[in-house]
């Protein structure tokens, strides 16, 4: 049903989020401790920053692979690989234009990343997979 399907995209966006604010959080504390800063403050504040920047990221590229799967019919790790790097480049577009008031260096910065994001879950799953037909 399309409500499942909405609500399956915001729990991925949200998983996706938490993973991101979360390693944010524990690379706060180590920038905090190695710099001498209050480790909560730096931690948290990294953090939220972390957070916000995975939701514009992981936002842009739920929203691009819904596009993408009613519109084109692809290869689905096509797809995927296509999805990231449109969201890493309209997500580091808002955060770059946001943050620094230019937005090309967001670009420059988070299209990559999305897409070595993207070629980390498809060797997840490959390998998740895999270990599946082990034990089947």
């Amino acid at each position: 049903s399309i409500n499942h399907l909405k609500m399956d995209e915001v729990m991925k966006v949200s998983n996706r989020m938490t993973a991101a604010g979360a390693t944010g959080i524990f690379l706060g504390v180590l920038y905090a401790v190695r710099k001498g800063l209050p480790a909560a403050k730096t931690a948290l504040t990294i953090g939220i920053n972390c957070a916000m920047i995975g939701t514009a990221c992981f936002g842009f590229e739920r929203l691009s692979n819904v596009g993408m799967r009613r519109i084109i019919e692809q290869d689905e790790h096509q797809q995927l690989f296509m999805s990231h790097a449109l969201g890493g480049a309209m997500g580091g577009a808002l955060v770059g234009g946001l943050f620094q008031q230019r937005v090309v260096p967001g670009i420059m910065l988070f299209t990559p990343a999305m897409v070595a994001v993207a070629y980390a879950e498809i060797k997840y799953e490959e390998a998740r997979e895999a270990r599946l037909k082990k034990f089947l």
